[in-house]
C-alpha cells in the first residue's frame, strides 16, 4: 500500500475523508483555544499526523487485502494429525534445554566478590599518600 499516495489523496480531497483542514496543523491553528475536532485535521503539528489520519491509514491497509495468494484449508483436513505425525513437515523440531552448568551462578558470585573487594579497597585508602593498601587474603601465605 502506498501511504504517500493515500496522504496526497487526503490532502487533495479532504472532504472525501471527512477532513475539514488539510492545510494547517491543529496545534498551530488552535493553540488549545478552539473547539475544532482534532481528527478533522490532517496534521497535529508540522511533523505529525492526527489520530484521525492514522485511523484512515489503518483502515485503508486493512481493507486493501494482501498481496499473497488467498489460501483456504480444506474442511476435511485433519490438522492435528498432520502436526502429530513424526515425519510431518508442519511440525517444528523439539529442542531440549541443556543441563544447568552453574556458569551463570559462578559469574555472578565472581562479580559480587569483585564489588566487595573494590568497596573494601576504598575503605583502606591512605589519605596521606592517596594510595590504596593492597588487601591480603588471611588464608594465603603471600
Amino acid at each position: 500500500m502506498d501511504i504517500h499516495q493515500l496522504l496526497d489523496h487526503i490532502v487533495q480531497k479532504p472532504n472525501s475523508f471527512n477532513i475539514k483542514n488539510a492545510v494547517d496543523a491543529y496545534w498551530d491553528a488552535c493553540q488549545g483555544q478552539c473547539s475544532d475536532d482534532i481528527n478533522s485535521y490532517v496534521w497535529w503539528d508540522k511533523a505529525h499526523l492526527t489520530g484521525g489520519v492514522h485511523r484512515l491509514i489503518a483502515d485503508s491497509i486493512a481493507q486493501s487485502g494482501s498481496f499473497a495468494t488467498e489460501m483456504e484449508i480444506p474442511k476435511d483436513l485433519d490438522v492435528n494429525a498432520l502436526l502429530n505425525n513424526a515425519d510431518s513437515k508442519f511440525k517444528s523440531p523439539r529442542y531440549e534445554a541443556k543441563a544447568n552448568t552453574g556458569e551463570i551462578d559462578r559469574l555472578i558470585e565472581k562479580m559480587n566478590e569483585e564489588k566487595q573487594m573494590a568497596s573494601l579497597s576504598n575503605l583502606l585508602k591512605k589519605e596521606d599518600r592517596g594510595r590504596f593498601v593492597p588487601l591480603r587474603n588471611i588464608d594465603s601465605d603471600v
